[in-house]
């Protein structure tokens, strides 16, 4: 399940739809129309690499949008500008930190592509980006 909070107004949030399967620790990004949330994980010993996407403007449930080019979780940075989606570093949910970063078209759904390698592999990292740049800070090696 996910919640979705009124940014105009104080309030609670309410209750929005269902991912398609329950995950914690991946990455989410946005062009302001469709989210999409890649890797995470379930407690098990278990990664994904699975992307999952929603239109904000409206209520329902995630669907699959395709793959990351590599399984992980504790992902924290991932960014985005109005085309391009992003999720740099990770973990492989066992025991070593990764220093992938992969880029997807938000606009359509696809597997996304290898876009380069961070300079150290990171999990647990922050993400930001100003449309033009993307940043990732702190994280764990």
């Amino acid at each position: 399940c996910y919640r979705i909070y009124k940014i105009s107004s104080t309030g609670n949030s309410t209750d929005f739809g269902d991912m398609t399967a329950a995950r914690y620790g991946g990455g989410a990004c946005s062009n302001g129309t469709r989210l999409v949330y890649g890797g995470g994980f379930d407690g098990s010993v278990v990664s994904y690499n699975q992307i999952q996407y929603l239109t904000i403007g409206t209520l329902g449930n995630m669907a699959d949008f395709g793959d990351l080019t590599v399984s992980r979780t504790y992902l924290g940075a991932a960014a985005s500008n109005e085309t391009i989606g992003m999720w740099m570093g990770g973990h492989n949910g066992i025991a070593s930190a990764l220093n992938p970063v992969d880029k997807v078209n938000i606009a359509s759904t696809g597997n996304a592509v290898d876009f380069g390698d961070l300079s150290a592999a990171r999990f647990n990292c922050g993400g930001t980006s100003n449309g033009t740049r993307a940043v990732v800070t702190g994280g764990d090696s």
